[in-house]
């Protein structure tokens, strides 16, 4: 049994010759391996469908699948497990469950805007809370950092050449929203084919851990001049005839109540009023900051986001 788990971990690219590999954390080897075939990537990504059986706080019992867990550790916070439809997933632990909430809720937030980004569950194993998210990564691809400047007009210069430049002018107006300050230039990432030249724009990851920031870092986009106000930033965005018009129809369409109401219609979670009422107040400021901007632009379209 342990050699047809380590051949199939290293096939999928998640074994480490050197660590220890403890069987015990894996769950139910035997139906794993008389049911093991291999999904599309698209239904890998689905592991964790909209009927799947879910508790009373909306967590997904990992207990209920088979898995094998990897012995390779991606970082202090993060392993992986890998599924017997082929699916790799990523679990972070040692986690809050306010982390949880507002990593779901950004989640939420970014596919209202239409912002590709990472599918995060809430789930359990041996009575712990995790965070788990299907590998966004197919056998073949592979992470790259983009190195794009902190001034926002080169760095659009610079994600031109990856057919990127929309979706990185997207990132940084929903980071302004959100007052996350974690985004460069570590969970910014590009997906490469490791056999070809060919690159593709990466949903985006870890959103949540730093939120509701106004004191701002040296990896912080900013403009030429080297500012960091809110105001002249999303006037500057809202330059791009993109963005002007992806504010006056998604964002127009996207607030909180919604978010929140979807996130407990479709994951049975409800989020405490304590992460809600930070994010109602953050967006509040966020909010009258757009519609500033947008009359100054003679818009006669304002957002409504809480």
């Amino acid at each position: 049994m342990l050699e047809k788990v380590i051949n199939i971990l290293t096939d999928n690219n998640i074994y480490e010759n050197e660590a220890p590999l403890i069987l015990s954390r894996s769950n139910n080897l035997e139906e794993f391996f008389n049911n093991f075939n291999i999904a599309s990537f698209k239904n890998q990504k689905n592991i964790f469908n909209q009927n799947i059986q879910r508790d009373k706080n909306g967590f997904i019992n990992l207990e209920d699948f088979p898995f094998i867990y990897s012995n390779k550790i991606e970082n202090v916070r993060n392993s992986w497990l890998l599924f017997n439809n082929g699916a790799r997933v990523l679990l972070k632990n040692d986690i809050e469950n306010r982390e949880i909430e507002q990593e779901l809720m950004i989640m939420y937030f970014l596919k209202s805007l239409n912002i590709a980004c990472a599918s995060y569950e809430p789930v359990l194993l041996n009575g712990n809370k995790y965070l788990a998210t299907p590998s966004l990564l197919k056998l073949d691809e592979k992470f790259i950092d983009p190195e794009y400047s902190t001034n926002i007009g080169v760095a659009y210069n610079e994600a031109k050449k990856y057919n990127n430049e929309l979706h990185y002018l997207k990132t940084v107006f929903a980071d302004l929203i959100y007052g996350g300050t974690d985004r460069f230039p570590g969970n910014y990432k590009l997906i490469k084919n490791k056999n070809t030249s060919e690159i593709r724009t990466c949903p985006l990851l870890d959103n949540a851990e730093y939120l509701f920031e106004k004191n701002f870092n040296e990896y912080t986009p900013h403009l030429e001049n080297g500012s960091y106000d809110i105001n002249e930033i999303i006037s500057y965005l809202l330059n791009y005839e993109a963005i002007m018009h992806w504010v006056i129809n998604p964002v127009k369409k996207t607030n909180l109540q919604n978010i929140a109401e979807r996130l407990k219609r479709e994951k049975n979670f409800i989020v405490s009023n304590i992460t809600y009422k930070r994010f109602e107040n953050y967006f509040k400021d966020s909010e009258a900051v757009i519609n500033e901007e947008l009359k100054n632009k003679g818009s006669n379209k304002r957002i409504k986001l809480t």
